[in-house]
């Protein structure tokens, strides 16, 4: 058997090599060091609970390795599954790029420049964007709120933006155009703990059982809620039997003793300065957008491997 080159020969042969080989190789050492920590980081959930997505049995045992990814099987149902199985995540392909377009994500770039950056076609780069923000809102389970909670609604106009025909006939508007008095605006709730965790959702309507269903159970026992005067707060918190204050913004009341709202409306203003380099976002879409400025604002992922771990752990809890 040959001997192993040494670490000086293999760089003498790599300078030799032409310039486009060079780059080529480089790229492709890269790529393996980013798919083996991406594995890594996907594996390292899998293996921690060994909890089956199918029937929810623990102890599954390893069954080998399918596309990279350790597959388990269940001693219950006798089902397999990986790490990915059950979540936005599931079969998409590539993994050695995901970092690549975590940090595209994480530094806000466009579908055009996130492609380029992880030589993808720009449908992919739009595909995977809204699958990692679909996996992403997986964290909303384990959210809660408690202490004092500031809740308010903003309003952002309707976008169909993509769509080849717009809904009831209308006709497209231009950008900055002045708004309609009767235009129907799209409702954003948002609920922020002082120095805790924040819910942000698109309302589909502005009634309190609207508001009850985004809230869901994530409020603790003893919170106290501030919101504005608005009659539908009155209402929802009446019924789930939530301390309720309120500030009367209508007659320039900014304070109420030691409550006011001017936490979440500067979540509002910070949303609305995200949003502005993307030149308008499809309604459709907003509640990804959400989840995407929750992750850097409120889980400070501004790296690529946090973006990436954030992503990865909403999609096991929200499997879970």
């Amino acid at each position: 058997m040959a001997d192993t080159p040494s670490i000086a020969e293999v760089m003498a042969l790599i300078e030799q090599m032409p310039e486009p080989d060079r780059e080529e190789l480089i790229q492709s050492l890269h790529s393996a060091d980013d798919l083996a920590v991406v594995i890594r980081a996907l594996e390292e959930h899998a293996d921690r609970a060994r909890q089956c997505p199918h029937c929810k049995a623990v102890g599954a045992q390893k069954r080998g390795r399918v596309s990279g990814l350790a597959r388990f099987q269940c001693r219950a149902c006798r089902k397999t599954y990986n790490a990915l199985t059950g979540t936005p995540l599931a079969r998409l392909r590539m993994k050695d790029r995901w970092l690549e377009m975590a940090a595209a994500m994480a530094d806000g770039d466009s579908v055009r420049k996130a492609a380029s950056r992880c030589d993808i076609d720009k449908n992919t780069s739009l595909r995977w964007r809204h699958r990692f923000l679909r996996a992403a809102r997986g964290h909303r389970k384990g959210t809660k709120l408690g202490g004092v909670t500031e809740m308010d609604i903003a309003y952002l106009r309707r976008s169909e933006k993509g769509s080849r025909k717009l809904s009831g006939g209308r006709k497209a508007r231009r950008r900055g155009g002045p708004k309609k008095t009767d235009e129907a605006l799209v409702p954003i709730f948002t609920g922020v703990e002082r120095g805790g965790d924040l819910v942000a959702d698109v309302l589909q309507s502005e009634t309190a059982g609207a508001i009850r269903y985004v809230l869901g159970d994530c409020l603790a026992r003893g919170t106290i809620v501030v919101t504005d005067s608005a009659k539908n707060f009155g209402r929802t918190f009446r019924k789930m039997g939530i301390h309720h204050e309120r500030v009367n913004l209508a007659q320039k009341q900014r304070v109420n003793g030691p409550f006011h709202v001017q936490t979440a409306n500067g979540i509002h203003s910070l949303f609305r300065r995200f949003l502005r380099p993307f030149n308008g976002v499809a309604t459709k879409y907003l509640a990804n957008y959400l989840e995407w400025f929750r992750t850097l604002e409120h889980r400070h992922a501004s790296t690529r491997f946090a973006f990436l771990s954030s992503i990865i752990d909403g999609a096991i809890m929200g499997r879970a």
